[in-house]
Protein backbone atom coordinates (compact mmCIF):
# COMPACT_ATOMS: atom_id res chain seq x y z
CA UNK A 1 0.00 0.00 0.00
CA UNK A 2 1.44 3.34 -1.06
CA UNK A 3 1.02 6.09 1.52
CA UNK A 4 0.40 9.61 0.23
CA UNK A 5 2.22 12.20 2.33
CA UNK A 6 -0.10 15.09 3.24
CA UNK A 7 1.24 18.60 3.89
CA UNK A 8 -0.34 20.96 6.37
CA UNK A 9 -2.37 23.84 4.94
CA UNK A 10 -2.74 26.02 8.05
CA UNK A 11 0.04 27.26 10.31
CA UNK A 12 0.55 28.64 13.80
CA UNK A 13 -0.01 27.47 17.35
CA UNK A 14 -3.81 27.85 17.34
CA UNK A 15 -4.68 27.30 13.68
CA UNK A 16 -2.02 24.88 12.53
CA UNK A 17 -3.11 21.52 11.16
CA UNK A 18 0.12 19.50 11.26
CA UNK A 19 -1.48 16.84 13.48
CA UNK A 20 -4.53 16.36 11.20
CA UNK A 21 -2.09 16.24 8.24
CA UNK A 22 -0.24 13.40 9.98
CA UNK A 23 -3.54 11.61 10.63
CA UNK A 24 -4.56 12.14 7.00
CA UNK A 25 -1.25 10.66 5.87
CA UNK A 26 -1.62 7.52 7.99
CA UNK A 27 -5.33 6.96 7.33
CA UNK A 28 -5.85 8.12 3.75
CA UNK A 29 -8.72 10.36 4.92
CA UNK A 30 -8.60 13.67 3.00
CA UNK A 31 -7.29 16.54 5.16
CA UNK A 32 -10.36 18.59 4.22
CA UNK A 33 -12.58 16.09 6.07
CA UNK A 34 -10.95 16.74 9.44
CA UNK A 35 -13.34 19.11 11.25
CA UNK A 36 -10.85 20.60 13.69
CA UNK A 37 -7.62 22.38 14.10
CA UNK A 38 -5.85 20.37 16.77
CA UNK A 39 -5.40 23.08 19.38
CA UNK A 40 -8.92 24.08 20.32
CA UNK A 41 -10.29 24.76 23.78
CA UNK A 42 -11.14 21.73 25.83
CA UNK A 43 -9.94 18.21 25.31
CA UNK A 44 -8.85 18.31 21.67
CA UNK A 45 -7.74 14.69 21.78
CA UNK A 46 -11.33 13.71 22.63
CA UNK A 47 -12.42 15.61 19.51
CA UNK A 48 -9.91 13.59 17.50
CA UNK A 49 -11.35 10.37 18.95
CA UNK A 50 -14.94 11.40 18.15
CA UNK A 51 -14.02 12.10 14.54
CA UNK A 52 -11.95 8.94 14.06
CA UNK A 53 -14.73 6.88 15.64
CA UNK A 54 -16.94 7.81 12.66
CA UNK A 55 -14.29 6.14 10.48
CA UNK A 56 -14.02 3.07 12.78
CA UNK A 57 -10.55 4.14 13.88
CA UNK A 58 -8.94 5.05 17.19
CA UNK A 59 -5.84 7.09 18.02
CA UNK A 60 -3.59 5.83 20.81
CA UNK A 61 -0.79 7.89 22.29
CA UNK A 62 1.74 7.53 25.07
CA UNK A 63 4.40 9.74 26.65
CA UNK A 64 7.91 8.99 25.51
CA UNK A 65 8.91 8.75 29.18
CA UNK A 66 6.55 5.80 29.73
CA UNK A 67 7.52 2.18 29.27
CA UNK A 68 7.67 1.75 25.54
CA UNK A 69 5.51 -0.95 24.00
CA UNK A 70 7.31 -3.50 21.89
CA UNK A 71 6.41 -3.48 18.24
CA UNK A 72 8.20 -3.82 14.95
CA UNK A 73 8.69 -1.57 11.96
CA UNK A 74 5.92 1.00 11.65
CA UNK A 75 5.10 4.68 11.26
CA UNK A 76 4.28 6.75 14.35
CA UNK A 77 3.13 10.31 14.90
CA UNK A 78 5.60 12.12 17.15
CA UNK A 79 4.43 15.25 18.96
CA UNK A 80 6.56 17.83 20.72
CA UNK A 81 8.35 21.14 20.39
CA UNK A 82 9.33 22.00 16.84
CA UNK A 83 12.23 24.09 15.54
CA UNK A 84 9.99 27.17 15.27
CA UNK A 85 9.29 26.91 19.03
CA UNK A 86 5.70 25.79 18.44
CA UNK A 87 4.15 22.44 19.25
CA UNK A 88 4.41 20.30 16.15
CA UNK A 89 3.62 16.82 14.84
CA UNK A 90 5.68 14.73 12.43
CA UNK A 91 5.73 11.11 11.28
CA UNK A 92 8.70 8.96 12.19
CA UNK A 93 9.61 5.47 11.07
CA UNK A 94 10.19 3.12 13.99
CA UNK A 95 12.48 0.14 13.57
CA UNK A 96 14.36 -2.18 15.88
CA UNK A 97 18.05 -2.64 15.16
CA UNK A 98 20.15 -4.92 17.34
CA UNK A 99 17.43 -4.88 20.00
CA UNK A 100 17.20 -1.08 20.20
CA UNK A 101 14.32 1.17 19.15
CA UNK A 102 15.40 3.56 16.40
CA UNK A 103 13.50 6.39 14.75
CA UNK A 104 14.01 8.42 11.64
CA UNK A 105 12.04 11.34 10.22
CA UNK A 106 9.69 9.95 7.59
CA UNK A 107 7.48 13.01 6.93
CA UNK A 108 7.20 16.53 8.29
CA UNK A 109 3.89 18.02 7.12
CA UNK A 110 5.40 21.53 7.34
CA UNK A 111 8.35 20.73 5.10
CA UNK A 112 10.42 17.66 4.40
CA UNK A 113 13.71 19.55 4.71
CA UNK A 114 16.35 18.10 6.98
CA UNK A 115 16.17 21.15 9.29
CA UNK A 116 12.63 20.39 10.35
CA UNK A 117 11.32 17.73 12.66
CA UNK A 118 11.15 18.00 16.45
CA UNK A 119 13.53 19.41 18.98
CA UNK A 120 11.95 17.48 21.84
CA UNK A 121 9.52 14.59 21.73
CA UNK A 122 6.72 14.48 24.26
CA UNK A 123 4.30 11.89 22.87
CA UNK A 124 4.12 9.30 20.13
CA UNK A 125 1.00 7.64 18.81
CA UNK A 126 -0.65 5.82 15.98
CA UNK A 127 -4.04 5.06 14.47
CA UNK A 128 -5.58 1.61 14.76
CA UNK A 129 -8.86 0.02 13.64
CA UNK A 130 -11.51 0.41 16.31
CA UNK A 131 -12.41 -2.85 18.01
CA UNK A 132 -16.14 -3.46 18.02
CA UNK A 133 -17.17 -6.65 19.72
CA UNK A 134 -20.54 -8.16 18.95
CA UNK A 135 -22.00 -8.23 22.42
CA UNK A 136 -25.15 -10.31 22.72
Amino acid sequence: MKIQKVSQTAFGQKDGNCFPACLATLTGIPLSEFPFPPYVKGNWLRQVDKFLETKNLVYIEWAVTEAFPYFGRCLLIANGMGPRRLHHSIIVEHTIKKGCHTYSLWHDPFSDSEDDGLITWEYVGTVLPKYTANVQ
